[in-house]
């Protein structure tokens, strides 16, 4: 049984069914290359080492994959924890976890996130990318509507904004079986992709 005190049973927002952090530094001891950190979900779990291997020898990539959606109140620690362990000039963040929310809060839990970064983190390129197609039924009408929230958001703050909707839309055979997660054909599309859109966007 969970303790009472426990952020389980007191938290100020819904947590999911399972509750998980991923955290990957690529080449940790190197200090001399670039680097860029990858905020996202399982998604961005999934493409990582396809992204290492699209942009070894110009930047090493680090991962923080989170099921904690832009309200959760220990998302913020836990990237802080991420940026204060390696000297980072680039962050691509994909927030996409959340479907406690409505449409609305999402954009707008997502864009106090977004100024948060602005404002602590003024020396690190922030770009925004958009979110993957999905073909299962009740994801991918929300996938649509957060892609649009973060497009609006990257104009709005003038950020560099990678539609990865756009690239994936209507494309069922770059996705697993579960119709979300990207199988390794995709993988390879995407991060290659993400590779060329960083490269032309610092």
């Amino acid at each position: 049984m969970a303790h009472y005190e426990t952020f389980e049973l007191n938290a100020a927002v819904p947590l999911e069914k399972f509750e998980w952090d991923d955290i990957w530094f690529d080449h940790a001891t190197d200090t001399e290359s670039k680097r860029v950190v990858v905020f996202g979900d399982s998604i961005s779990v999934n493409y990582r080492f396809a992204l290492v291997e699209e942009l070894r020898g110009k930047f090493c990539v680090d991962n923080y994959g989170t099921s904690k959606a832009a309200d959760n109140p220990f998302l913020k620690e836990n990237i802080r924890s991420v940026l204060a362990q390696q000297k980072h000039d680039i962050i691509y963040f994909c927030s996409g976890h959340g479907t406690h929310q409505t449409p609305e809060e999402y954009e707008k839990n997502t864009e106090k996130l977004v100024q948060w970064l602005l404002s602590d983190y003024p020396d690190k390129k922030l770009m925004i990318a958009g979110r993957i197609y999905s073909s299962y039924p009740p994801k991918e009408e929300t996938c649509k509507q957060r892609n649009d929230s973060l497009r609006e958001i990257a104009q709005k703050y003038q950020l560099p904004f990678d539609d990865l909707h756009a690239l994936t839309f209507e494309r069922p055979e770059l996705l697993k079986e579960d119709k979300v997660h990207l199988n390794e054909d995709g993988q390879k599309i995407v991060a290659k992709h993400i590779a060329q859109f960083i490269c032309e966007n610092i």
